[in-house]
């Protein structure tokens, strides 16, 4: 039988740490490896419309601006992702992680399709507002399109409301 394959989608929030906690109990349990990818998004233009006349002053598009910042964290994100494998991995368990880039679902869905994971986790946050009703919750958007088993983990003491 080949090695099981754990997906966990991770954004660096606090709950992060407890997700690959979670990721590393259950992969013990199953002879897994834990996949660790975390997604820079794109940016929503209109973040950075009051920005685009002083950029234009100094002969820098927009585009290159954004692409400029999304590199920077992309590999900040890498970095960090590597000390956290590094960290966490125990009990035999071996994780290894990734950045990509563009829309958190969508990425995190084509990621779990190329490992052809066995599981996905990903966290559940604390919504409030006309945020939350206007996006809708990534945990659920992944629950509806993952090809495998979605585990959905909040930390203790933290009240998701819908």
């Amino acid at each position: 039988m080949s090695q099981r394959r754990i997906l966990v989608a991770i954004d660096f929030t606090p709950i992060t740490t407890h997700l690959i906690e979670e990721a590393v109990n259950i992969a013990a349990g199953m002879e897994a490896r834990v996949y660790l990818i975390y997604v820079v998004p794109k940016e929503r233009a209109a973040q950075w419309m009051d920005r685009f006349n002083e950029l234009a002053v100094f002969g820098v598009s927009e585009e290159t601006m954004m692409e400029q910042q999304r590199t920077k964290l992309a590999e900040r994100a890498q970095e960090i992702i590597y000390q956290l494998a590094k960290d966490y991995s125990k009990n035999g368990v071996v994780i290894e992680g990734r950045t990509a880039r563009g829309h958190v679902v969508e990425e995190v869905i084509k990621e779990a399709k190329i490992l052809e994971a066995d599981m996905l986790i990903c966290a559940a946050h604390r919504h409030e507002g006309l945020g939350h009703m206007v996006m809708g919750s990534v945990a659920a958007k992944l629950a509806e399109k993952a090809p495998c088993s979605v585990l959905v983990v909040r930390k203790r003491g933290d009240v998701v409301k819908g």
